[in-house]
């Protein structure tokens, strides 16, 4: 049986990011988010591997955007999280409190959107 002490403690965290659009097929843009120590996000169950709003720490993520039509476009990024505290979109730690770590990771993606609207 797992043993799982609630804490009463507050966390948060913040997300700004910039974007902008230099000609009407081609977008640069950057996001910065930060979560504190006892900071839990509502999104731990995506499928998303990264899920960079739940991290305990900062990300920063820089991404190229390039329409290639009204339905497809590419996705050039590079992003860095700079994890300070275990447990990073968990809400429930096993010894009580959120470890410090010092953990970075960096991942390069390049990704092909296609936009399937129904007319009608």
């Amino acid at each position: 049986m797992l043993n799982v002490k609630l804490l009463n403690k507050s966390g948060y965290a913040y997300h700004i990011g910039l974007r902008y659009d230099i000609k009407n097929n081609f977008k640069i843009g950057y996001e910065f988010n930060h979560g504190s120590r006892y900071w839990f996000s509502f999104s731990s169950n995506v499928a998303d591997p990264l899920n960079k709003l739940a991290a305990r720490g900062n990300v920063n993520d820089f991404y190229l955007i390039y329409n290639l039509d009204m339905n497809q476009y590419f996705r050039l990024g590079y992003t860095r999280a700079d994890i300070d505290y275990a447990g990073s979109g968990m809400y429930y730690w096993m010894n009580g409190e959120p470890n410090k770590v010092d953990e970075y990771y960096d991942v390069y993606i390049l990704l092909m959107m296609l936009d399937f609207k129904e007319t009608g």
